[in-house]
């Protein structure tokens, strides 16, 4: 009896550890100039928005791995918003960069799937 009652803990504690975790962004650095972030393999297909104070699109590309760096050494001082979306997922941080550094307040937009836009960007991806 406790062989198959050790088995059976063994097997759940297995199934938990084998689960992906949620997605989610680490930021690792916001200062200089600089936005770096890393992110979980779930969120590896998606697409990253930088917009001006205005919201016009200055720069869109794919997230391709688990890592990005945003350069704003040449970009003039003001608030850009980075947007990372991907299936089920959307995230904006709002960078602000000063005549100094740069500095950053994160806002989080918690989306239902059905609002994503994310077709757009798949069609996009596959040409």
């Amino acid at each position: 009896m406790k062989i198959k009652f050790t088995i059976l803990i063994l097997l759940a504690s297995l199934t938990t550890f084998a689960q992906k975790k949620d997605p989610s962004i680490k930021i690792l650095s916001a200062s200089d100039g600089v936005f770096h972030f890393k992110v979980t393999e779930k969120l590896q297909d998606a697409f990253v928005e930088v917009l001006d104070a205005s919201n016009r699109v200055i720069s869109k590309q794919p997230l391709d791995c688990k890592r990005m760096l945003i350069d704003f050494y040449d970009a003039t001082p003001g608030t850009y918003h980075i947007h990372i979306l991907a299936k089920n997922f959307e995230r904006t941080y709002d960078y602000t960069l000063a005549e100094e550094k740069g500095y950053m307040k994160i806002t989080t937009a918690i989306v239902q799937p059905e609002n994503l836009s994310f077709e757009k960007y798949n069609s996009n991806k596959t040409k």
